[in-house]
């Protein structure tokens, strides 16, 4: 079942979660929404990434070059979307992902738990908390490098937007001249 995703900016979360379906993500929104998703959070990182038109290996690649990590690297995706995984539950089957992605621009605080086995809580835009099995420190060096990356990313090309406009008196006569030629091929074509 098809699902709309939020728009970039708006996405706070992608965490895993069991459901009476079976392994689900529940997907946190800036404005305090959460979303559940039957999908595991690979899938919905996937439909992120497809329709932003990105290779998500070739992101992995270039990060990974960046953090000297060669797993679980930040995910610049987008200007205000920066996915850092976060380790988030213990896998009740083998081969269920434990690893989430929270936006880096979406975390307001990280504070150490006492309720194990969460050991860090991490407040997001939207009133939104998720207890992650990394201590503090990890969280910190997590952030650390997906600051790293959001300030040496720059997009492999530039994206498409709308010219300024502006007026150019050098051009009126130009404009001018142009339309009397249609005019002109106007009133031929209908003699």
């Amino acid at each position: 079942m098809y699902h709309p995703l939020p728009m970039d900016q708006e996405i706070a979360a992608l965490v895993p979660c069991y459901t009476a379906t079976g392994d689900s993500t529940q997907l946190f929104t800036t404005s305090g929404l959460t979303l559940t998703l039957p999908v595991r959070p690979r899938a919905v990182l996937n439909r992120i990434t497809r329709r932003r038109a990105t290779d998500l290996a070739a992101l992995r690649h270039i990060t990974s070059l960046k953090t000297q990590r060669s797993i679980l690297q930040p995910l610049p995706l987008a200007p205000h979307l920066l996915l850092i995984p976060v380790k988030v539950r213990t896998p009740r089957v083998t081969g269920d992902t434990c690893t989430g992605y929270i936006n880096y621009y979406t975390v307001v605080g990280a504070k150490p738990c006492q309720d194990p086995p969460v050991h860090t809580v991490l407040t997001l835009t939207g009133g939104h908390t998720i207890g992650t099995l990394w201590t503090p420190v990890t969280i910190n060096r997590y952030l650390q490098l997906a600051r790293l990356t959001a300030y040496t990313h720059t997009p492999q090309y530039n994206t498409l937007q709308e010219a300024d406009i502006r007026y150019a008196p050098e051009l009126l006569g130009i404009a001018q001249r142009l339309a009397e030629v249609f005019r002109d091929i106007l009133v031929l074509k209908n003699h």
